[in-house]
Formats: C-alpha cells, structure tokens, sequence
C-alpha cells in the first residue's frame, strides 16, 4: 500500500507540475498578444512584418508545408541560413 500511495502521490505532484506549467504558458501568450499588439499601433515596420509572416503561416497551413520545408526552399544556396538576398527572391 505504500507504493500506491507513493505513486498517487508522484502522480499528482505531476499533475500539479502541469497545470502550474499550463498556466505559465496561458499568461506567457497573453503577454505577447499584448506586446504584438503594442507594437502594431506604433511600429508600421512590425505591421508589415506581422502581415508577410500571417500570410505565410496562413499559405504554409493550407498546403500543408512544414517550416522546415519553406526553410529549405528559401535558403538556395544550401548553406543553412537564409541570407537577405534569398529572402527577397523568395517573396
């Protein structure tokens, strides 16, 4: 019995651990959403990096391309990092 009781225990230590972590998170989103939108209002240069990178998250979902994906196809010259050249002909 004091196995069981032990791993109930663990369990819900566990469980607890989740849910602290879960809202963490939560609160974590809610202040970037906040930030963003702060940003939106008065940077027009973050505006339209919201809008170019929105549209490719959008396109990417509907064609079902993984980031790793466009990655590769943005960086032409195989060297694992995308250069701004490579990023201009690719939009």
């Amino acid at each position: 019995m004091t196995i069981t009781a032990g791993k109930e225990r663990e369990y819900n230590d566990q469980i607890d651990k989740v849910r602290q972590l879960e809202d963490e998170l939560s609160a974590a989103e809610v202040e970037i959403e906040v930030l963003s939108l702060r940003l939106r209002q008065i940077d027009p240069i973050f505006r339209k990096f919201s809008l170019v990178f929105q549209r490719i998250t959008k396109t990417m979902k509907e064609k079902n391309v993984s980031p790793l994906q466009v990655f590769e196809m943005f960086d032409s010259n195989k060297d694992g990092t995308i250069q701004m050249e490579e990023m201009t002909q690719a939009f």
